[in-house]
C-alpha cells in the first residue's frame, strides 16, 4: 500500500545516489513511495515499472541492479520464497506514525 513518504533535502546531494542516472534516482524515489511501513517492496519488475513509469517504455530493471550495487536497496527472498526489496536504512529516513504490521511484506532472509 503506497503511503505519503518524506524525501529529505539531503537526498539530492547524496554522494552515492548523485552519480547515478536520473532514472536510477527516480526509481529509488518510486520504491520509497511504494514501500510498506517497514521499507519493503515486492521485487517484481513489471509491477514496479507500472508504478514508476506508467505509459512509458522505461524500465527499472537496470536501476534496481544499480541501487543494489551501491547498497541503497537489498534484494532477497522471504522464507516462503517471495522476492523482496528492502530499502536500506529505512527507519533512519522514514518515521511511520501508525505502522501496520498486518499489511507488511515479510522480511527477506539474509545469508
Amino acid at each position: 500500500m503506497a503511503r505519503i513518504r518524506t524525501i529529505k533535502p539531503e537526498f539530492w546531494c547524496d554522494e552515492k545516489l548523485s552519480v547515478l542516472s536520473a532514472i536510477d534516482r527516480l526509481t529509488f524515489l518510486g520504491l520509497i513511495s511504494m514501500a510498506d511501513d517497514f521499507g519493503r517492496v515486492h521485487d517484481n519488475v513489471k509491477v514496479i515499472d507500472a508504478f514508476v513509469f506508467p505509459n512509458s517504455e522505461d524500465s527499472v530493471r537496470e536501476s534496481l541492479a544499480n541501487l543494489s550495487r551501491i547498497i541503497r536497496i537489498r534484494r532477497g527472498n522471504s522464507s516462503s520464497g517471495m522476492p523482496i526489496i528492502e530499502i536500506v536504512n529505512w527507519t533512519r529516513h522514514q518515521k511511520v506514525d501508525k505502522p501496520q504490521p498486518k499489511l507488511a511484506l515479510p522480511a527477506s532472509m539474509r545469508p
